[in-house]
């Protein structure tokens, strides 16, 4: 038990270090493009269920999936920042 919550706790710690997208961040950011996962997954060069699992918080991607989903997200003209103002996605 111990080792599952120091994983756990070593994933989510990895994600608010690390990047500003949160799984509820890109399920917003994706609705307010009208995007499904496997369109982001196709934008960002990712495979699908590290979209699908990272947006159902079954695991943290790796530093450079992050980053390529932010892309996707900015390169279509979404602020992250302002988005999880407007909607109050951590």
């Amino acid at each position: 038990m111990v080792i599952i919550l120091l994983i756990i706790w070593a994933g989510r710690a990895h994600s608010f270090c690390t990047m500003s997208l949160t799984p509820e961040l890109s399920r917003a950011a994706r609705a307010f493009l009208g995007w499904s996962q496997d369109l982001l997954a196709e934008k960002a060069g990712v495979g699908v269920s590290t979209v699908r699992d990272f947006e159902r918080g079954v695991r943290v991607p790796i530093k450079q999936n992050l980053l390529a989903l932010e892309r996707a997200f900015s390169g279509a003209g979404v602020d992250l920042e302002k988005l999880r103002n407007a909607f109050g996605a951590n």
